[in-house]
């Protein structure tokens, strides 16, 4: 396995475009993080929250990362290795809403093809914490604003 770019390595291919696309979510550049999102994106949200579950598409994948941006989130990748398909970050992430705060390590499993973004699977290392914070922070509707179809 490929690991981050040193002096005799280059980074692999899902290593450059998951920093370019840390590089657009630091800018807060949403059309920047598009462009590296295939259009059959999966980000996958695991959790209890009401943040949680598998966001399909470019554009539910944006509205997650709006999401976000209402609470300042923030990332600070400590470590991303991979290969031509898979990338694996380790990051600090942080953010606060009102009286409301999470300061946490996250992992992220990234999948690329063809340059782009197909899934992207975050980890929590305090999942109790990441439930509360964002159950708390972004409520649900009441059930019957919530559901599809009665």
């Amino acid at each position: 396995m490929q690991q981050s770019a040193n002096a005799t390595n280059p980074p692999s291919a899902a290593v450059e475009i998951v920093s370019r696309f840390y590089e657009a979510y630091g800018r807060e550049d949403l059309e920047a993080m598009r462009a590296f999102m295939a259009p059959d994106i999966v980000w996958r949200i695991p959790g209890r929250h009401s943040m949680s579950g598998n966001h399909q598409g470019v554009e539910e994948t944006i509205f997650f990362f709006q999401q976000l941006a209402k609470a300042q989130f923030k990332a600070d990748v400590y470590a991303l290795v991979g290969n031509d398909e898979y990338a694996v970050d380790y990051h600090r992430g942080w953010g606060s809403f009102g009286e409301h705060s999470l300061d946490i390590l996250w992992a992220i499993v990234w999948r690329v093809r063809d340059g782009k973004i197909v899934e992207g699977i975050d980890f929590a290392f305090d999942q109790a914490a990441a439930d509360i914070f964002y159950s708390t922070v972004y409520p649900l509707k009441p059930l019957s604003q919530r559901l599809a179809s009665e």
